[in-house]
């Protein structure tokens, strides 16, 4: 991946399970669920966009992505 080439550090999900939660708030409430659902929605829409980001970083990864090979 382009950030490991640039010794640029991992980017780790966010873990909002209930474990790390910092506020009951987080995981509670009249909305929680749709909360949650917008939040794994923006996740994957996250990644997607970094799998087109590390895609675009080369000129091979981005003949790859373009001949389909990185899209879904």
């Amino acid at each position: 991946m382009i950030w490991r080439e640039l010794a640029d550090p991992p980017r780790p999900p966010i873990d909002h399970s209930r474990r790390v939660a910092p506020h009951a708030a987080v995981w509670g409430g009249p909305n929680v669920q749709d909360r949650h659902r917008a939040r794994a929605e923006a996740e994957a829409r996250m990644a997607r966009d970094q799998r087109l980001w590390e895609a675009a970083g080369t000129e091979d990864s981005w003949a790859a992505w373009v001949q389909g090979e990185g899209e879904e």
